[in-house]
């Protein structure tokens, strides 16, 4: 039997939207090793940011949701190298920060944002198949914001010594393909 590539965008929604218990147990494998936060439970949004103009740039995120937590996360596949790639996942991200709140609500109602970015090409070198990012100041210091930006190589569904599996979830992943 045929199986379409979950690096084609169609496939990647399909089926990570259709089969909810398995985007929840991805987050908290993703969620484990940096953020220590647990997932019960998703909704699934509208992927789209329109612009606050009509002649500003519109975002279409693969896959938009909340979680039980209030956490808003992006779920991004990218099975190319594009130049920008890094500014639009910014861009994307920053999006969904800005949107966190409606105006006359105070600053410290904007939700959590994570987004992660599954990633099919090297874009930073080593062997670590998940980067985590935040705001750092000059200092060193880890500015205290509630937006997180991960990437993760799409080999470790495929495992390897280079990507080795941490979690039962990515087993999973792989057998319900």
């Amino acid at each position: 039997m045929n199986r379409l590539s979950l690096k084609i965008d169609y496939a990647f929604k399909r089926f990570f939207i259709t089969r909810p218990d398995l985007l929840i147990d991805f987050l908290n494998a993703v969620f484990e090793e940096y953020d220590r936060i647990k997932v019960a439970s998703l909704e699934i949004l509208n992927p789209e940011l329109p612009g606050e103009a009509i002649e500003d740039k519109n975002s279409i995120l693969d896959i938009r949701a909340r979680d039980d937590g209030g956490n808003t996360i992006n779920i991004e596949m990218q099975a190319h190298f594009r130049d920008g790639f890094a500014k639009r996942s910014a861009f994307y991200a920053f999006r969904l920060y800005i949107t966190g709140i409606k105006k006359g609500e105070d600053h410290s109602l904007i939700p959590p944002i994570f987004s992660i970015n599954l990633i099919d090409f090297d874009l930073f070198p080593g062997v670590s198949y998940h980067r985590c990012f935040r705001l750092l100041h000059p200092t060193g210091n880890v500015v205290r914001t509630p937006l997180r930006l991960s990437s993760l190589h799409s080999q470790i569904f495929r495992g390897g010594a280079a990507y080795p599996e941490t979690s039962l979830t990515i087993k999973k992943l792989k057998e319900s393909r």
